[in-house]
């Protein structure tokens, strides 16, 4: 297939791997000039009904959940030779299963910060009435965005589960009793063939997450002993399994309690187990800062020391192109610009009338709360991207699968004036969707840009303001050394001064 058009609209590129029911290939859309993962049903399943109806359902379940962290449903359709094909976002990255085999197991605050997506990604899927049943590293791909390292991305929904009411599998493709799942990440209760409860999942998520911390599986051996072990077997504490990771107490539990036999003792949700993970206080991690923000924005927080002191010992900066900065090389500074705000405020309480003092501390308060405001707006901002690229999503996804129905019936039913005009009004729906949706995000994106200049502006303006008031500091603090509080802050603003020294 490699070269040729595929339905008009999609140039196959080259293959990308393929599996037991078909083979995946990667696409350009002729149209919007994107690249996309184009996966085809084998020949020997396009007249099965079990497997087209299989097939079609990966694409119902993947339309239903148009999540950031789940791979996006753009198009299906059928080939001239009969073969079925979907069309997804093309996740371009290693899996975790390649990363897991490179690397050995993966440290402990990445681990958490991928599970977290995951847990995310797995609640909104359930809350959208679908269980993917089979989790797996294989199926989880890390890429990477500008400022936004080992973004997970979910696939392959082949045999989810849909339990929206109103919908109704069809039984030749989800049978009594029948077995879904990867040996090693399966659940007790589908061991059982009981393949119908979203804590299945979170079973499946407690697996990957002991695979991450310590390179193993729960269980290991020979498929049939590995069942038998999640039915019967208590699993090893990760610490345990592998104490070079130093795997904190607290995560242990959260792994094992996924672990749970019984699903009424595991922890319920997604959302439960991310809250459970956001609540971890790991000695190292990442700080992403936004759009256009960095090192220069910490500098403008009032409450410097507390906003540094409570974060990880490792701490990173990613820019959104992607460049890193290591945050405690201006730690001191910020502690220094703390105090000597400190021993301005300490001068006028301390009798000292100076007007110009007093017009330099206003100054500063003014213009650190117009950059709180900023950050507030940038961040609403943000959020707001989000919420419209989220909703754009679920909006066009819906309307392609739609689509996509409608000329999969033209495709083997013929020609049909009222079908091809509800064709051409969906297509067009479509298009302006889409249009919306690029015009409102280049809405906000105008506006971060703005505010981020006003940022600047600001931050420059109190460097300014800053450096006047160390002057006046300068000019009066020695002479009020026999105030015990400025006497301290002077030997406070010593140490950090040495230690700024000592670092350069």
């Amino acid at each position: 297939m490699i070269g040729t058009i595929v339905d008009g609209r999609y140039r196959i590129l080259k293959r990308l791997g393929s599996g037991g029911m078909g083979e995946v290939y990667l696409g350009e859309h002729l149209e919007h000039g994107r690249h996309e993962a184009i996966k085809v049903l084998k020949s020997r399943f396009a007249r099965d009904k079990g497997h087209l109806a299989r097939f079609r359902r990966e694409a119902r379940a993947t339309n239903r959940v148009q999540h950031e962290n789940i791979v996006s449903f753009y198009d299906f359709g059928k080939l001239e030779d009969g073969r079925l094909y979907l069309t997804m976002e093309f996740a371009d990255g290693p899996n975790l299963e390649e990363c897991l085999q490179h690397e050995g197991r993966i440290e402990k605050g990445r681990a958490v910060s991928i599970l977290r997506q995951l847990s995310s990604a797995v609640d909104f899927a359930h809350g959208k009435g679908v269980i993917h049943r089979d989790l797996k590293p294989q199926n989880l791909v890390l890429v990477q965005l500008p400022g936004r390292p080992d973004t997970v991305k979910i696939l392959d929904f082949g045999v989810a589960k849909i339990t929206a009411p109103g919908y109704f599998e069809n039984m030749a493709i989800t049978k009594e009793g029948q077995l879904f799942g990867t040996p090693a990440y399966i659940a007790p209760e589908q061991v059982r063939g009981v393949n119908d409860d979203p804590r299945t999942d979170v079973y499946a998520m407690g697996c990957i997450a002991y695979a991450l911390l310590t390179g193993e599986t729960p269980f290991v051996g020979r498929p049939m002993a590995v069942l038998e072990a999640h039915l019967s077997d208590l699993p090893q504490p990760p610490s345990q399994r592998c104490v070079e990771a130093d795997i904190p107490r607290e995560l242990d539990e959260i792994v094992l309690r996924c672990l749970e036999k019984d699903p009424e003792s595991r922890v319920q949700t997604g959302a439960e187990m991310e809250e459970l993970l956001n609540a971890l206080r790991l000695n190292s991690g990442r700080v992403v800062v936004g759009r256009g923000l960095g090192v220069e924005t910490l500098a403008g927080f009032g409450a410097c020391e507390a906003t540094i002191e409570g974060l990880p010992a490792e701490l990173t900066i990613i820019d959104d192109e992607g460049r890193s900065t290591d945050v405690f090389a201006n730690r001191y500074d910020l502690q220094l610009r703390r105090v000597m705000r400190l021993l301005a405020e300490s001068i006028c309480d301390g009798g000292c009338s100076e007007p110009a003092l007093l017009v330099v501390l206003a100054e500063a308060n003014q213009v650190e709360q117009e950059l709180s405001e900023l950050r507030e707006e940038l961040s609403y901002l943000s959020r707001s991207d989000q919420l419209v690229a989220q909703k754009g999503r679920e909006r066009e996804a819906s309307l392609r699968f739609a689509l996509g129905e409608l000329k999969f019936e033209r495709s083997t039913k013929g020609i049909d004036a009222e079908r091809d005009a509800a064709i051409e009004s969906l297509a067009k729906r479509l298009a302006d969707v889409s249009e919306q949706t690029r015009l409102h995000h280049n809405s906000i994106i105008d506006k971060q840009i703005n505010r981020t200049a006003e940022q600047a502006h600001k931050l420059e303006e109190l460097r300014e303001i800053d450096e006047r008031l160390n002057a006046l500091v300068e000019r009066y603090a020695e002479d009020m050394r026999d105030n015990p509080q400025i006497s301290s802050l002077l030997d406070e603003r010593g140490r950090i001064r040495d230690l700024i020294e000592f670092e350069s």
